[in-house]
């Protein structure tokens, strides 16, 4: 029996296992990928839509806060929850002026 002393593309020696000899194999390149991959991805069955966007308003944020989910109040503050590993929070905000009303932290369990 042979067994395989490599995983990885290209060259590959195999071992007999009663002999202890080894044989050198050429494993299928990595060249044909691409091509491979053309032949799978198929463009679109119907046009793909562009909406234009254009600013409204802008108003003031903390560039530190990484935003991850937002809701406005009717009358105009901020629920934002905000986070990176640690520093995770829940936020009420002003929303004309950026300043910040009100801040809970999340345990570092939650993220």
């Amino acid at each position: 029996s042979l067994r395989a002393r490599s995983p990885l593309p290209g060259p590959l020696s195999l071992v007999s296992a009663a002999t202890g000899h080894s044989k050198t194999r050429q494993m299928p390149s990595l060249h044909l990928l691409p091509l491979l991959l053309a032949l799978t991805i198929r463009p679109p069955s119907s046009p793909v839509h562009v909406y234009p966007a254009r600013v409204l308003e802008s108003y003031p944020h903390d560039a530190d806060a990484f935003t991850q989910g937002l809701h406005l109040e009717e009358d105009g503050t901020l629920i934002e929850s905000t986070g990176l590993y640690g520093e995770s929070t829940v936020r009420r905000v002003d929303v004309e002026s950026g300043r910040l009303l009100h801040c809970e932290r999340l345990p570092g369990a939650w993220f």
